[in-house]
């Protein structure tokens, strides 16, 4: 496409983005060479910036009380990504409480789970003395969210 700006005078010639495909707005042709000469509404005359010039405009600043307010949000901010980092973070074992957490289940429905089979688990020394406590390994709880409960154990 040669440059057409050269045969154009300076000022009052554009290309309208809006004139795709060679078609005006109105449903008219485009204009030879897809320019044509645009003159203002009033409306937009009178749009006109009249305002200060980059270098005289006034630098905001900000306030002790939306410096507070900032640091406040911002320490929000903090502490729910510190949660979910918490949550994301993929662990080798699980707690029952922490499946039934991460599952929407009660604690007491994940140890029944673990109890019967229907998940696959081991018994550990959990710090409660001679009583070992349910833990689910993290393949077995990605498995569960897969495929969910494992066929119940019929026990003769």
């Amino acid at each position: 496409m040669r440059a057409i700006s050269a045969h154009l005078p300076a000022v009052g010639w554009v290309r309208r983005p809006e004139w795709v495909n060679g078609v005006v707005p109105s449903g008219g042709p485009l204009p030879p060479g897809g320019v044509g000469q645009i003159k203002p509404t009033p409306a937009e005359a009178a749009r006109k910036d009249t305002g200060p010039s980059h270098s005289q405009r006034r630098k905001t600043v900000m306030t002790d009380q939306d410096t507070s307010s900032l640091l406040e949000r911002l320490e929000r901010i903090e502490a729910a990504l510190a949660l979910l980092v918490r949550e994301r973070t993929a662990k080798e074992w699980y707690t029952t409480e922490e499946v039934a957490r991460i599952v929407g289940k009660a604690e007491f429905t994940v140890r029944e789970w673990c109890r019967n089979g229907r998940i696959m688990a081991e018994k550990r020394i959990s710090g409660r003395g001679a009583f070992p406590a349910w833990v689910i390994s993290h393949q077995e709880l990605l498995r569960y969210q897969r495929e969910g409960l494992l066929p119940a154990r019929h026990n003769p």
